[in-house]
Parts: C-alpha cells; sequence; structure tokens
C-alpha cells in the first residue's frame, strides 16, 4: 500500500514539475536571442532607477522581455521601463502609448498602453545611450584595427 501511496506522490509531483514549466515557457518564448542580446547590453550602462522622468514624445520603443521595454525620448534619451505582469501580448505590440499627463511619466502611478491594454509602469532606468555608442564604436574600431 506504501509503494503505491510513492508512486502517486511521484506521479503528482512529475506532473507539477511539468505543469510549472508549461507556464514559464510562454514568457520565455516571447523573448528572442536579440532580445536578450539587447537587454544585456542595455543593463550594462543602466543608471540608478528613478521615480519619474520628463519627456515630449515616444521617439521609439523595442520590446526586450515580458514585462521590460526600452524607450527613447530623444537623441541618446533611453529608459528600461518594467511593467507589472503579466502585460499580455507586449511582445505584439505595434506601438504602444503613455497614461502620463504633462509630459512627465511617474513610476507605479503611469501605464504602458497599447491594444485597448494597460500595464502600470513600476520601475524607471536610464541608460546612458552616448557612452553605450562611444563602446560599440570604439569595439568597432578596434575590431578593424586588428583585421
Amino acid at each position: 500500500m506504501r509503494q503505491v501511496k510513492m508512486a502517486a506522490v511521484r506521479k503528482i509531483t512529475g506532473l507539477a514539475v511539468v505543469l510549472v514549466a508549461a507556464l514559464a515557457l510562454p514568457a520565455w518564448a516571447q523573448q528572442t536571442a536579440s532580445e536578450r542580446a539587447a537587454l544585456a547590453r542595455y543593463r550594462q550602462y543602466a543608471e540608478a532607477p528613478v521615480g519619474h522622468v520628463h519627456y515630449f514624445q515616444i521617439d521609439g520603443f523595442q520590446y526586450l522581455a515580458p514585462g521590460q521595454v526600452a524607450i527613447w525620448f530623444g537623441v541618446n534619451r533611453m529608459y528600461l521601463l518594467t511593467v507589472e505582469t503579466p502585460c499580455i501580448n507586449l511582445a505584439l505590440a505595434n506601438a504602444i502609448g503613455l497614461s502620463a499627463r504633462g509630459n512627465m511619466l511617474y513610476r507605479n502611478l503611469d501605464f504602458i498602453t497599447f491594444a485597448r491594454q494597460r500595464c502600470r509602469i513600476v520601475k524607471i532606468v536610464p541608460v546612458d545611450e552616448l557612452r553605450m555608442k562611444r563602446a560599440a564604436a570604439q569595439k568597432a574600431a578596434a575590431a578593424s584595427a586588428g583585421t
């Protein structure tokens, strides 16, 4: 009898592991290798998180991971925004908006909006894009000098 109970426990445990992996798969599958590489590169040049940011317009955005996008508010004004999850189909958004008023975007108060969805912004991290561009240029120059 005890062996039957142990076999049942093993089966249930195995099914639980498979279920957890299946639930995690959609989030991982929404991120490509290039998005993972971009996120890692941007994090290298990330500064301390801020509570708010002043901006005039969105000049571009890039999906990076479930719950994370890079957003540009002008030349060399890049930020990593983290939103509350789940934020369904953010990876598929062709355009995003912000709920900010008065050209001020606040952490925990404002939202990324797209396709009739709203995802609360929980973290705003400036990225030193100018330093990132300089490092990439130096790396390219060193690579071309070595060939």
